[in-house]
């Protein structure tokens, strides 16, 4: 596991392994800042693309919009 603070999107960045068919999500924390999980068990390019995929959704505000 590792992880890195994303200071412009007020976001810690956690990479670890996540259960089969979960690249990443979002989660809000108390502190009003958020978490970003990613999978290990993912390439790279499939890991930047999650990080992106997670970030739509804080920037999108949808963070609590239910599923379609």
């Amino acid at each position: 596991m590792y992880s890195w603070w994303d200071a412009e999107n007020n976001c810690n960045i956690v990479y670890l392994a996540l259960p089969p068919g979960i690249d990443g999500f979002i989660s809000p924390n108390e502190d009003g800042t958020y978490t970003i999980l990613i999978s290990t068990d993912i390439c790279e390019e499939r890991q930047r693309r999650a990080y992106e995929h997670e970030l739509s959704h804080l920037r999108n505000d949808d963070l609590y919009a239910p599923s379609a």
